[in-house]
């Protein structure tokens, strides 16, 4: 994240010299710094199980079906956090789920991404 900033202020910078507002950049000699980003995957079969069993509902997830109902939409689908909350009645199906909107916190219900 922090290499994300320096590059982003190292183009402010380069604006700011290209404008004549500096005489040069000085976050020339700055140099990135190394990241060791965590290692991503997907879930295991085992890890699954326990999210979803049949006891999942009150120990995994405080009994919310709620929480339960939108990370198994999320786990078989892709659906991103958003959508699953965006989602509503009329656009859930037996067969499909149908994603017309999408859940932002601060702009409310938009279109999906």
């Amino acid at each position: 994240m922090i290499n994300v900033i320096l590059g982003t202020a190292r183009v402010m910078f380069n604006y700011a010299v290209r404008m004549g507002e500096l005489e040069n950049n000085p976050l020339t000699p700055v140099s990135e710094l190394k990241e060791f980003p965590k290692e991503r995957g997907i879930l295991k079969i085992e890890q699954l199980r326990m999210l979803f069993d049949d006891e999942a509902l009150n120990k995994v997830w405080a009994g919310d079906p709620r929480h339960y109902a939108c990370n198994v939409l999320a786990a078989t689908t892709g659906l991103r956090m958003g959508e699953c909350q965006g989602l509503q009645v009329q656009y859930v199906h037996p067969q499909f789920v149908r994603v017309v909107h999408s859940w932002h916190d601060t702009y409310g219900l938009s279109a999906p991404k």
